[in-house]
């Protein structure tokens, strides 16, 4: 549609006609004064608007009125509220649409990108706002990566952590925010910036406007190029701006005509047409539609999209608001709405601001030409409208998902799409995705609303998020608190969640005393736990127990009556447990069964009884029966009975377990029954690992139904007797799981991450695990995607039944290899300083631990492992699970969380060739086989105590892996509770009903030192109380030591702590005392007096400094008078001083941990205090106003408490604190620990210093360098194994069904993908496969040895196809093998790695790669079509349709030249005969009427005049000069198969592999990659590759040439080439290669190859002149902006005036600030 905007299209019944715009309310400010040049001039949400500050490069931010306030009009005067300082012109910026509060921006003169956090509580707490000017001086966040400076800033409209610039370099990157990186960079249409830019409903796709009057449409996560570009139509020289109408394919730009009318194009993205010739970019665009705006307006139209209604707005500037509405695909203009002044700039608020009551659809914020910013609404006029809800104007508005991460989308490849809510018909309710199953419906109180008149995003994710956990924690199962280390009474069944789950007696667990029959000694009782799960009553033998003893079914249970239960022993081994009342319950079945229970006290067996009749009830009725208390066991009456027996009979058919309504899943599996595998089963590796065929292993059959309450049930094979109601062969209960994964069995070689889903190796996995805190259990199914399955719904179960522990114990990960270990040793008692105690030794709330030191203690810790030996260890959830082998049901021992302390690196340990000088194995231990490669890279383990465990692996890899895995497996699962002796849920509960929030210190008396009571001594742990140090009643010496890093610290208030190396504060309430010694250093004296100070500032400068000194005799007096010093007279402290210059000076550079612990909301005991840092220097960015913190240092224990903390978690800190207080006295070498209570904005002098960032102390101190908590340590690079690379024979890669006889002839069904559905490929194009598109075949077969058929499913996906194409066919081709039925094989195929069996199917035609998508017109009827057919199995060959100019005229290969008329055949020189006979099928099927000539292959083709001349004048009108081959390069005399290798660094270290099977795809932009073609070797650069890697991949190239045997090493030339220009004798070797998948501009480029030895020689070089740095040609491993680093040490002195160690002790700011000074930046 095109024509002028008045009359074309208008809707007559349009409900949006009589639209008309007016102010809201008042001008909101006035005499705001923006900078007129900025490009972007407004921007604003539901609390802030932001504008260019006049000329200074400022930004000013405005907090917007509540809907609900009357607006109040303010004038600007000098100040504004808030000034975000930028100091250079400002570009872009932008608001997030997920966290109002964070903005990003760009300026016009430099390249970063700026992330600002804005103080939104301080602005918004009153209105109208302090216009105080406040200045923010520098961003919380700086995103550097552009070139050039940055245009455009855009977020994604899904996910709030990703963000998309445009810059005029030309490249447009996506950020994920959070890790500072751009995730994705993509390439502007022919070198032109953009100048809009617009995501599509989901922010998959993105659709950019460049300076050339281009639109460009991009797929981000599959191709960096544009997938379409057009010419838009408007004019080039005049802006333009493009919007996505979400969720629709549509989107619109605007611009301007030839003679300058303005216009509104509409497109669609699923048909960007053109004109012409497919490929040609420059020609024009077909759109749907071309609106024409009237008026007489010159500026620019901003479009602004409403999707809810949905309608287009466009702003300009002078202009009011055109309104446009999308009816069925098609955009109509709707009229004009007038605004009351003229306007520079709009901005369309959010929908949350909309008055219902007023019919109003939006509001926009409007920036005047007279400097005011005042708000435009948009009204629909309604008779009823002030009455009646308009529920047509206010459909679900779509807003960020919070709970989506940015891994999701860059790694997952999800379509994430926003979560849509229904702001105004029921406040809050959040209407589900379509992807959901139902909607989920939440409610907002109306006092939350009081600043909004309708809900802000911010409280519905706040409000959904809550609800969400109250509505799981509802349907939970178990109990509150409960852990594998739990040991409680029966009265821990009292910790049921009945009075949060409506159903009371559906779930209840606990112990209790069961009867048991004793024969000729009557009956006994024994100690069980059991376990309710709606309708069936569990016995275990403990809490930990991941199997059930027996069951009973409440459907069968015809009395229950509580009793007391006659006269009986108490159980032995429970002294903590009173059953003198013998009070419990009696149930008898309908077989006249009786059971009998015996509970803790009334209560617990009153609770019992209504959760079992409640059951009853549910399971099968319970009012024929006699059900209920009563004390006497009457025996019910005979008609009862009868009754009983009768429905007893109807509930043995009655399925109440695993049935098909309370099953989850339910399916045949095989369960391994036995670890010890036969000797068939294995075999090793060239490596020396083991290696097992599971298909030999010993599997039996079962039938396994997953219960919805999470337990697993395991039948015999036949279905029979899970649907007569038979009870299973055994129960497994998940709630002691504590790890569900797929797992591969084949081999246990390595340490790795075994991830949710995973597939280590890329091996299909077939087989899962179920890791409970006793055994492991291994299931296998037919086909991966079952495992999976079964994986997930297990979790899915674990994680909606909120079953504890498991809950969150079930580990998506888990660290696992087979380790050898040494002989466990117990160093001597550690010497006391500065490190912190690991464990303390005197505690008596560890009892089963004797006391360090002893072997008792040393087997109490390790077992059987004290001897070493060889063992399968998996960590899972910070616990060691020690195995015999990798397949073992049982660990052979246990090291919990609470004991492993830390891991660090061993020696490397010599093979010891004899026997018998090997450590003995321990007991259980797997035996050494001769086949194995030995056990010498070491790391070592630290228990409690200092125990150490040395761990051996074969491979260095490996044992990083274990180092850095550990590591942070540690931080996750550090046990601090257990750690102070707190090691079980009951212990816990016991201690914090003793525990209250304002004790903080408590002695063994029972005397209480409250934070209100007056100050106390204990022992050697001192609380310390601030107000009472400010009062003078309690005092605080503090001492400041050190000289290269300055550690300050409470001591003991006693002269016999002073040290003359040390400065020493004494803190006297109104007089604070600062002494030096005579040996401390001039650093410690600063600090010592910045200390005092601020010790004096936080007390509103009451205090008096005073400085201690040598001539001052009365301060020297008072202050060891204070100290207690027998002889505090002149003469006697002059003496003792003295005496203290004769004592050693103390050294300085020891480390000084912190640790830093918040008080967490989990279930887990274990979890409920978090390690979140331990160094040498935390942030109090760390700390939050909502919980509560434990920071611990050598000698102190400090709690800081947030202003909007809870009580609760203020009475675990004090417990925590008052036992980390009584671990440290006694296990630390000092008199006292000192504890203290802090609050936040509130602390002490002491504790800010143990932070790295409080503000207000002087920039002295302090830190050499700022250790980071617990990184792993760096890795030393390992040699590069040659001999193994010399070794390698590649080989193609193989699949399952390679093993079929491709003789069987079986049915071909090939489908193609399109717009989410399958579209069966005509016959003339079977067996074809387009680069841009994926394809499914299913080809269906009967083996000879079998009646039945069998079928595989093959997705074929194209290296040009999109994101959507691929994953469409991984789904379609799950539903086409469920549809099947029969036995399916799932076969995923990337381009150029189609598997034999694939290929050799095709036999009427041949399969063939081609370009580009199918289409009607005729091969070669427009330009001559390219063949590269090359052999890749024995006999079978795979043929690659490629563009003429990029046939490389490979030696080993058969091409085809077809034109219109003619084919030719050329036969490389060492061409295959099943390659010739491949080429004349392929003629035959594509070219069957064209005559056919050979052209055969002398000599090699070095150029295009090597060709024979007809060929030669039909490849010349196409061939681009990019090089042939190496004109140095000596010609092979035989077939060559090359080889590629990596060089990659992801682990830590540089390492070298080889690649098999090779494609084009396989050229990571991120790694060097070697590729070995016999007379050259290339090593070729990737984009992004390091330094590092980039040199050793260049080392080894060279190695490797040396130590080769069959390379002539004076003839095989070694060189390096670049991304995007590779000759064509080294993308001869690709087959397939293809420059289209390059970015557009590297498309074109030149081939480039340099001297690899010429090259290694200047990435070696360290040091460069000056000149050389400041020119404009710097080497291209040149860091530009580490550049002063390169300058020689002469050079650096003379420019910088100081040497490179001093330059480099100086702060980052600093440093930047000298390089600009002098020019080198």
């Amino acid at each position: 549609m095109s024509g002028n905007s008045k009359g074309s299209g208008t809707p007559q019944l349009s409900r949006f006609k009589n639209a008309f715009g007016a102010s809201p309310g008042k001008t909101i400010y006035t005499n705001v004064k923006t900078d007129s040049s900025a490009p972007t001039k407004l921007k604003a949400n539901a609390d802030f608007c932001a504008i260019p500050t006049g000329n200074n490069g400022n930004i000013g931010i405005f907090p917007l009125p509540p809907a609900t306030s009357d607006t109040t009009t303010i004038k600007v005067e000098h100040k504004m509220p808030l000034v975000l300082a930028h100091n250079k012109q400002i570009q872009d910026f932008e608001f997030s649409p997920l966290e109002p509060s964070i903005l990003a921006s760009s300026t016009r003169h430099d390249n970063l990108i700026r992330i600002w956090k804005l103080p939104s509580e301080e602005l918004l707490q009153t209105y109208p706002p302090n216009m105080t000017g406040k200045e923010v001086e520098a961003a919380n966040m700086y995103l550097a990566g552009h070139e050039k400076k940055v245009e455009l800033i855009k977020f994604h409209p899904t996910l709030g952590n990703i963000m998309a610039t445009a810059s005029a370099d030309t490249t447009v990157r996506l950020w994920e925010i959070e890790s500072l990186q751009d995730r994705i960079v993509l390439n502007s249409g022919n070198d032109c910036p953009a100048q809009s830019l617009t995501f599509d409903y989901c922010g998959d796709k993105l659709v950019t406007s460049t300076t050339d009057g281009q639109l460009h449409l991009y797929d981000p996560r599959a191709f960096k190029s544009p997938v379409e570009s057009i010419q838009s139509g408007h004019i080039a020289a005049k802006s333009c701006r493009v919007c996505w109408l979400t969720p629709e394919n549509l989107f619109v730009s605007t611009g301007f005509k030839d003679k300058g009318e303005r216009e509104v194009r509409v497109w669609d993205t699923r048909f960007l047409r053109k004109d012409s010739a497919e490929g040609d970019v420059g020609n024009i665009g077909v759109p749907l539609a071309a609106i024409t705006a009237a008026g007489t307006g010159t500026a620019l139209l901003n479009p602004h999209w409403d999707p809810a209604l949905p309608l287009l707005y466009c702003t300009s500037k002078g202009e009011g608001i055109r309104l446009y509405e999308l009816v069925e695909s098609e955009l109509k203009y709707i009229n004009m709405l007038k605004v009351d002044k003229q306007a520079t700039a709009f901005d369309l608020l959010p929908k949350t601001l909309c008055v219902t009551s007023k019919c109003e659809i939006a509001r926009f914020l409007r920036l005047g030409t007279d400097h005011s910013i005042e708000a435009t609404s948009v009204y629909i006029p309604r008779v009823n409208g002030e009455t009646i809800f308009q529920e047509d104007l206010y459909p679900p508005v779509a807003y960020v998902d919070p709970d989506v991460n940015a891994a999701q989308w860059f790694d997952d490849y999800e379509s994430i799409e926003p979560m849509m809510v229904d702001l105004f018909k029921e406040p809050g309710s959040v209407v589900s995705k379509p992807s959901e199953k139902a909607p989920e419906k939440l409610s907002v109180e109306d006092d939350k609303l009081k600043r909004r008149a309708s809900v802000t995003p911010s409280e519905l994710t706040v409000k959904r998020t809550t609800t969400s956990r109250r509505r799981t924690i509802s349907s939970q199962n178990t109990p509150d608190l409960k852990t594998p280390n739990s040991d409680g009474g029966p009265g821990d069944s009292e910790k049921t969640l009945g009075a949060i789950h409506p159903n009371l007696a559906l779930y209840r667990e606990g112990f209790v005393e069961v009867e048991r029959k004793g024969g000729w000694f009557g009956s006994v009782w024994e100690r069980r736990y059991l376990s309710l799960k709606k309708t069936k009553l569990y016995v275990s033998v403990d809490a930990e127990s991941d199997l059930t003893s027996e069951s009973y079914q409440l459907a069968n249970v015809i009395k229950l009556q509580g009793t007391t239960i006659g006269p009986a022993n108490p159980p032995k081994n429970t002294p903590n447990i009173n059953y003198s009342n013998q009070i419990g319950i009696i149930m008898v079945q309908n077989d006249g069964a009786t059971i009998k229970f015996k509970t803790a006290s009334q209560a617990d067996r009153d609770a019992w009884l209504e959760a079992l009749k409640s059951a009853r009830e549910i399971a099968g009725g319970g009012s024929k029966y006699n059900i209920g208390p009563a004390e006497g066991g009457a025996e019910p009456k005979k008609e009862e009975k009868s009754n009983s027996k009768k429905k007893g009979a109807d509930s043995n058919t009655r399925i109440l377990v695993g049935n098909r309504e309370g099953a989850a899943l339910i399916g045949q599996l095989q369960l391994l029954s036995s670890d010890q595998p036969p000797a068939n089963a294995k075999g090793y590796t060239a490596a020396g690992n083991t290696v097992i065929n599971p298909n030999a292993l010993p599997w039996s059959n079962q039938f396994v139904v997953l219960d919805d309450d999470g337990l697993l049930h395991l039948y015999p094979p036949d279905i029979k007797e899970y649907v007569q109601g038979k009870p299973p062969l055994e129960t497994l209960m998940l709630s002691n799981a504590i790890s569900v994964r797929l797992t591969d069995i084949t081999g246990g070689g390595h340490a790795d991450i075994t991830e949710s889903l995973g597939s280590p190796g890329g091996i299909a996995l077939t087989i899962f695990q179920i890791n409970t805190t006793k055994r492991s259990v291994f299931f296998r199914v037919r086909k991966a995607h079952e495992a999976a399955n079964w994986v997930l719904e297990i979790r899915r179960v674990i994680m909606s039944k909120c079953i504890m522990p498991a809950v969150t114990m079930v580990s998506n990960e888990c660290v696992e290899g087979y380790v050898e270990l040494g002989p466990v040793v117990v160093p001597p008692a550690p010497v006391g300083g500065g490190t912190i105690p690991s464990v303390m030794s005197k505690v008596p709330a560890i009892p089963s631990i004797p006391p360090p030191r002893n072997e008792a203690y040393l087997a109490a810790i390790m077992g059987p492992l004290t001897s070493g030996g060889r063992f399968w260890l998996s960590v899972i959830d910070g616990t060691f699970y020690y195995y015999k082998t990798h397949l073992s049901k049982y660990p052979i021992h246990v090291v919990p969380a609470v004991q492993f302390e830390n891991v660090f690196e061993g020696p490397k340990i010599t093979p010891v060739s004899t026997p018998t000088a090997k450590p003995t194995a321990a007991k259980g231990a797997a035996a050494p086989n001769p086949a194995d490669v030995p056990f010498e890279y070491t790391f070592e383990i630290g228990y409690i105590e200092g125990v150490k465990s040395r761990h051996a692996v074969k491979a260095e890899s490996e044992r990083n892996s274990w180092i850095r895995e550990l590591t942070k497996l540690r931080m996750e699962n550090f046990d601090i509770l257990g750690k102070v002796g707190i090691t079980s849920d009951q212990l816990l509960k016991e201690e914090l009903s003793k525990t209250r929030a304002d004790v903080v210190w408590e002695d063994s008396k029972g005397k209480r030192a409250s934070v209100a009571s007056s100050a106390e001594v204990v022992g050697t742990v001192q609380n310390i109380d601030e107000k009472l140090v400010d009062k003078g009643d309690q005092k605080l010496l503090i001492c400041v030591k050190g000289k290269l890093r300055i550690t300050i610290s409470m001591v003991d208030l006693s002269w016999k702590h002073i040290r003359h190396d040390c400065v020493y504060v004494l803190d006297a309430g109104n007089n604070v005392y600062h002494w030096n010694g005579k040996a401390s250093s001039r650093v410690a004296r600063a600090k010592g007096m910045d200390v005092a100070t601020r010790i004096r500032k936080n007390r509103s400068n009451r205090p008096r400094v005073l400085l201690v000194e040598d001539d001052e005799p009365e301060r020297l007096q008072v202050f060891f008078n204070t100290l207690g010093l027998p002889d505090s007279s002149v003469s006697g402290i002059r003496s003792f001083l003295a005496k203290l210059l004769t004592g050693d000076v103390e050294e300085s550079g020891q480390d000084y941990q912190v640790r830093v612990f918040k008080v967490m909301d989990s279930l887990i005991r274990r979890k409920r205090l978090a390690l979140i840092y331990e160094g040498n220097g935390p942030s109090k960015e760390l700390l939050d106003s909502t919980s509560v913190y434990v920071v611990q240092s050598p000698t102190e224990v400090f709690q800081w408490v947030g202003k909007s903390a809870t009580s609760e978690h203020k009475v675990l800190a004090n417990l925590v604190t008052q036992r980390l207080a009584v671990m440290l006295r006694d296990a630390a070498r000092v008199s006292v620990i000192h504890i203290q209570r802090v609050y936040e904005e509130q602390e002490s002098a002491v504790f800010r210093e143990k932070f790295i960032d409080y503000e207000g102390s002087l920039p002295i101190s302090m830190r050499i360098e700022e250790k980071k908590g617990n990184v792993v340590m760096g890795l030393k690079q390992t040699p590069i194994d040659i001999t193994k690379l010399l070794a390698y024979v590649p080989s193609s890669p193989t699949t399952d069904m390679d093993k079929e006889d491709p003789a069987l002839n079986g049915r071909i069904s090939m489908f193609l993908v399109r717009d989410f559905e399958k579209e069966e490929v005509s016959s003339t194009l079977t067996g074809q496969f387009f680069r841009n598109e994926s394809y499914i075949v299913m080809y269906v077969y009967r083996p000879p040895s079998s009646g039945v058929d069998k079928c595989v499913s093959y997705f074929w996906q194209g290296s040009r196809s999109t994101v959507t194409q691929k994953g469409t066919s991984a789904l379609i081709t799950i539903e086409l093998s469920k549809e099947t039925g029969g036995d399916v094989t799932q076969v995923r195929v990337p381009e150029g790695k189609e598997p034999r069996h694939l290929i050799s199917i095709f036999k009427t035609v041949p399969l063939i790669v081609r370009v580009g998508s199918p289409s009607p017109v005729r091969l070669s009827d427009e330009k001559p079509v390219a063949i590269d057919i090359r052999e890749h199995y024995d006999g079978v060959c795979n043929t690659f349709e490629c563009e003429l100019s990029e046939l490389p005229f490979h030696e080993s290969s058969v091409h085809l030249i077809a034109t219109a008329s003619m084919v030719y055949q050329w036969n490389g020189r060492f061409s295959l005969p099943s390659e010739i006979a491949h080429a004349s099928r392929v003629t035959s099927h594509l070219f069957p009427e064209r005559e056919s000539v050979l052209v055969r292959s002398a000599n090699p083709v070095r150029d295009l005049n090597d060709l024979a001349d007809d060929l030669h004048d039909v490849v010349k009108p196409h061939w681009h000069n990019r090089g042939v081959a190496n004109e140095r390069a000596t010609p092979t005399d035989k077939r060559i198969v090359p080889k590629l290798f990596s060089c990659s660094s992801g682990s830590g270290i540089v390492e070298v592999e080889p690649v098999n099977g090779f494609t084009q795809e396989d050229l990571d932009p991120n790694m060097v990659l070697i590729l070995d073609v016999f007379n050259q070797i290339f090593v070729w650069f990737g984009p992004t590759s390091k330094a590092n890697e980039k040199i050793i991949g260049m080392e080894t190239a060279l190695s490797y040439l040396e130590r080769s045997t069959i390379h002539n090493k004076d003839q095989t030339l070694l060189t390096v080439t670049y991304a995007y220009q590779e000759p064509r004798s080294f993308t001869a070797h690709f087959h397939g290669w293809t420059s289209s998948r390059f970015p557009k501009d590297k498309q074109n480029l030149a081939s480039r190859i340099r001297p690899l030895t010429q090259v290694l020689k200047e990435y070696k070089q360290e040091t460069y002149s000056l000149d050389i740095l400041m020119g404009c040609d710097l080497p291209e491993h040149v860091d530009q902006t580490k550049l002063e680093m390169y300058l020689t040490e002469e050079d650096f002195e003379s420019l910088f005036k100081m040497r490179k160690e001093e330059y480099l002790q100086m702060q980052p700011w600093k440093r930047e600030k000298l390089k600009k000074d002098i020019g080198l930046f």
